[in-house]
């Protein structure tokens, strides 16, 4: 079931008028509306349910186990817990491509198709979270759940189930068992929202998604001013779809008084690479800083290496080791969390790791120049320039990702460098036509505006209640004669599904 069909519209307008029609069984409500939800994304098959079934009991007695013990059998637990989990993720995610990029490394050709498992759908979101339960608290953080429906609520909640946001159990699971009372206000809120993430999806992201796919389909054919237009319509594309799906998702939970942990920032605002990932897929990135990065930087053997550093290298350059070795580890699985193959490894874990650790490189060298240069910093032309410069170094990662190569894509970028010919960018070659230039150009310059008043910290669904109602009312229905009129409906999947 893709948020985008008519069987979603009619389970969420459903499920909503029940959630508020029988306010004692909201809980209720919520879990069979997400199971209806997810059987139906599965289409019926119960191999997918058993599955996550598992997962659910795994995570709630995993809880209680570790809960109710002490020292090294609360340890044990834990372990075994986790470690169920990851194996589940990694046997019917990822346990084909990486085994594939390990053979290819080693130059050894065998073939792993057999490994090729389908997972349930959202299960790389789902699972973090339930790793995430179970570590806080075998951390003490909070006490476990007991009540097993809770448990599988948390999990299986359906507006985040396909795609995240990754969540927290306190956070979701003081909402699920508050009741809710009708708000109209929070209902305005919400459809506002989920419009806005629609007009994304289809009048932008698939838009510009029928260009990209158009100008890399044979990459190597193309030159470099093309592959860099296509390159830079698919970072384009790449944030309306997510951001559009977010938008969904938190509208779709907004609607049952749910709130959802925000997943963007205005990230093409961004004046680093470090702040452009700490504004990307927040809960993500929050999720392995939290129990990835700061657990491996503060673990024995990581503060051992580091105090032998600081021996040998000294102390400032010594206490950095255990922050770069974290780093190192951090996105190593951010770059398996993506698929394990070797382009998405190149694309979410090598470079974002080398322009990271290399700006912390060369940050005193940058600070140097513009001192001795007197380069004023407070205005507008330098924070241009800032935002614009880390938006041309990202594009790199997203080069591999539509290549669906390394070497493609190394070849690509060499063209983008060596072989721009601004006479082939026309609108034949981008197979544009002026109407749909207009809508792109209408489309893209909205979303710029609603991510320029997030940066400056407000809301455009606060700043839309700030006008009068004439300008509103007008507003919406021009966004949704856009969705009608100008949507592209034939390809509606997100790409941030198949992680």
């Amino acid at each position: 079931m893709n948020l985008t069909s008519s069987y979603f519209f009619l389970l969420l307008l459903f499920s909503t008028v029940c959630f508020y029609l029988f306010q004692k069984k909201q809980k209720a409500v919520l879990l069979v509306t997400s199971i209806m939800f997810f059987v139906c994304a599965m289409k019926f098959d119960m191999k997918y349910v058993i599955e996550l079934v598992l997962i659910i009991i795994a995570t709630w007695l995993g809880g209680i186990f570790i809960g109710r013990s002490k020292g090294c059998l609360r340890t044990l637990f834990a372990a075994i817990t986790v470690g169920l989990l990851v194996l589940g993720l990694v046997v019917l995610k990822y346990l084909c491509n990486v085994g594939t990029l390990f053979f290819r490394l080693m130059s050894i050709d065998v073939d792993l198709s057999f490994l090729e498992f389908i997972a349930p759908i959202g299960m790389s979101y789902f699972t973090l979270s339930a790793i995430g339960y179970v570590l806080d608290v075998f951390w003490e953080s909070y006490d476990p759940v007991k009540n097993p429906v809770d448990v599988a609520l948390f999990i299986m909640f359906f507006p985040q189930l396909v795609s995240g946001p990754v969540t927290r159990m306190p956070e979701m699971i003081e909402q699920f068992n508050a009741r809710h009372s009708l708000d109209w206000d929070g209902i305005k809120y919400s459809l506002r929202r989920m419009f806005f993430g629609y007009f994304k999806k289809l009048v932008i992201a698939d838009r510009l998604g029928i260009i990209v796919r158009l100008l890399y389909k044979n990459p190597l054919e193309q030159d470099g001013c093309l592959l860099f237009t296509a390159t830079l319509f698919y970072a384009l594309q790449l944030y309306a779809d997510f951001s559009g799906c977010m938008d969904i998702i938190l509208g779709s939970a907004h609607l049952y008084g749910i709130s959802l942990p925000e997943n963007f920032d205005a990230p093409f605002m961004s004046r680093s690479v470090p702040e452009f990932w700490r504004r990307w897929h927040i809960s993500l990135g929050n999720w392995f800083r939290d129990y990835v990065m700061y657990p491996v930087q503060k673990s024995r053997v990581v503060q051992r290496l580091g105090h032998h550093a600081v021996k040998h290298l000294g102390k400032k350059k010594g206490r950095k080791i255990p922050f770069y070795f974290a780093t190192l580890v951090l996105w190593a699985l951010i770059g398996l969390w993506h698929g394990g193959t070797s382009y998405y490894f190149m694309a979410s874990a090598i470079l974002p790791c080398v322009y990271l650790l290399g700006s912390d490189f060369v940050s005193p060298i940058a600070e140097f120049l513009v001192k001795t240069c007197r380069v004023n910093t407070e205005c507008w032309s330098w924070r241009f320039f800032q935002r614009l410069r880390t938006f041309f170094i990202l594009l790199s990662c997203w080069v591999f990702v539509n290549t669906i190569s390394v070497r493609k894509g190394i070849v690509a970028i060499k063209r983008m460098f060596f072989d721009l010919n601004l006479t082939h960018l026309k609108f034949s070659a981008l197979d544009l036509n002026l109407k749909t230039a207009a809508i792109l150009a209408v489309g893209l310059g909205i979303m710029l505006f609603a991510d320029v008043l997030r940066n400056r910290k407000k809301n455009l669904y606060v700043w839309m209640n700030e006008q009068n109602a004439v300008f509103r009312g007008c507003a919406i229905y021009a966004e949704m004669i856009l969705i009608v009129l100008f949507g592209v409906f034939a390809d509606s999947s997100f790409i941030y599904f198949k992680f």
